[in-house]
C-alpha cells in the first residue's frame, strides 16, 4: 500500500468509500474537471439591462 500520511483522516475517508460501495453514502470527489479535445474559447462579457 502506498504512503498514506500525507491525509490525516484516511479512516474516515476509508469508511465513506466504503459506505458508497456498499449503497450507503455518497463520495464527493473533487478531482477536477477532463481535458477539452478542443481550445474552449471565454464568454464575452455584455452588460446586464437595468430591471427598473
Amino acid at each position: 500500500m502506498s504512503d498514506i500520511s500525507w491525509k490525516p483522516n484516511w479512516s474516515e475517508t476509508k469508511k465513506h468509500f466504503n459506505d458508497f460501495w456498499n449503497r450507503k453514502g455518497v463520495v464527493i470527489g473533487s478531482w477536477g474537471a477532463p481535458k477539452a479535445a478542443r481550445q474552449i474559447e471565454p464568454v464575452k462579457e455584455v452588460e446586464c439591462p437595468s430591471l427598473s
